[in-house]
């Protein structure tokens, strides 16, 4: 056998060998491209500090339509959007936002719910019912200012009776 006859017997076998190697990586890649994972961005903040009971949760996910906020399943808009609202309670919270069925993504959003301190309301009976309303350390500052004008007022009011020539003269009189 020279080498001419060599090349044409094995000239076959090397072109299927190519044309194996080429499907093969084809499939490899086609699959590649059909797994790829799904991705969340979300537009409503990461970090959220609140004194509402539920906060909204925002964004876009791709390469899936499976979406669960705190094991919840949210609808997933055609372009990929969605939008909720999660309770939260007094204190840290954690809301997972989870994409994907196969594959699963996940986010986290910490949320800090404060509680306001609300108005005192009480109602005076013996005034007629009128409303007292207070909202603390302020009252006393104030409190403590208006005591002080009293007590300055007094002393102004003194020291002018004394001062005044007519307030003099009537008091001759």
């Amino acid at each position: 056998m020279d080498a001419k006859n060599l090349g044409r017997e094995f000239a076959f076998p090397i072109f299927l060998l190519i044309i194996f190697v080429i499907a093969l990586f084809a499939v490899f890649n086609l699959t590649k491209n059909i797994t790829k994972p799904p991705f969340i961005t979300l537009t409503s903040s990461n970090d959220i500090v609140t004194d509402q009971t539920s906060v909204p949760v925002t964004g876009t996910v791709k390469n899936t339509s499976a979406l669960s906020v705190n094991n919840q399943k949210v609808t997933v808009g055609k372009d990929g959007s969605f939008s909720t609202t999660t309770p939260v309670n007094i204190g840290d919270n954690t809301i997972n936002v989870v994409a994907g069925s196969s594959t699963k993504v996940t986010q986290t959003v910490k949320v800090m719910r404060e509680e306001i301190a609300k108005a005192i309301t009480a109602t005076n009976s013996e005034s007629g019912g009128s409303n007292l309303t207070t909202s603390g350390p302020t009252e006393n500052v104030m409190g403590s200012f208006g005591f002080a004008a009293i007590i300055v007022s007094l002393v102004i009011y003194r020291k002018s009776k004394r001062n005044n020539p007519l307030q003099k003269a009537i008091s001759q009189v």
